[in-house]
């Protein structure tokens, strides 16, 4: 298990400095050392190596939280969000959502200058969230490119880390423009589950204007989404 998170690529100048974001922001295993109590394939009795580790609700603060978790990640690699509000948006699985483990997570990545703000995707909405969208299916093509028949753990952890790292930007930006797709077209359904996923020329679109986003909405739905919201 990984914990991974992206974001949408940017080009962008802040302080006098250019940034190219390729969207990664970061991938963890989800691992505890384990030190061997016999003679195995990974060595003698007494050899440390990574093991899956249960996710549970202060593991995973932690993977955001300690020195080098996602938090360091974020202000290390978006530097211009600081002082900014800016969303983490996370599944709905358990150890995410415990008793005050939002608030507590929030309140881990706070400080004078940083503003993080976590916020808890729909339930059983896979087309809201970016991994299950399409990334981690790509990912898993990746990774099976690189070697087909893997079978060691640390060499599959590798692998993953590998693909995840050369990851091609561009069709990061591609699952963003479908994740807006299903946003309008969730709009255009009312928030119900009857909607049909969109495409909106994104191919035309990127080769017009160099990308394949299209942030604009309809605003007769949204006029239908306000009222709806309010009665």
């Amino acid at each position: 298990m990984l914990l991974v998170v992206i974001a949408r690529p940017t080009k962008i100048v802040f302080e006098g400095k250019e940034y190219d974001f390729d969207g990664k922001v970061g991938i963890i295993p989800c691992t505890e050392e384990y030190v061997t109590r016999r003679a195995s394939k990974h060595g003698p009795a007494g050899t440390t190596i990574h093991i899956n580790k249960n996710v549970d609700s202060d593991f995973y603060h932690n993977l955001f939280a300690e020195t080098g978790g996602i938090f360091d990640l974020i202000e290390e690699k978006l530097p211009w969000l600081k002082g900014k509000e800016h969303y983490i948006q996370q599944d709905g699985a358990r150890p995410h959502t415990a008793e005050g483990t939002v608030e507590d997570l929030t309140l881990a990545g706070s400080s004078d200058e940083w503003h993080p703000v976590t916020v808890t995707q729909p339930p059983n909405s896979p087309d809201l969230n970016l991994c299950d969208l399409g990334f981690f299916s790509s990912l898993k093509r990746q990774v099976s490119q690189i070697c087909a028949h893997c079978t060691d753990r640390d060499q599959m952890m590798q692998n993953v880390v590998k693909a995840f790292n050369d990851y091609p930007s561009d069709k990061l930006e591609d699952m963003w423009a479908a994740y807006y797709n299903n946003m309008r077209s969730i709009m255009e359904a009312l928030g119900g589950n009857d909607y049909k996923q969109a495409h909106n020329g994104g191919k035309k679109r990127k080769r017009d204007i160099g990308t394949s986003v299209d942030l604009s909405i309809d605003l007769s739905d949204y006029d239908r989404c306000m009222e709806f919201i309010n009665e």
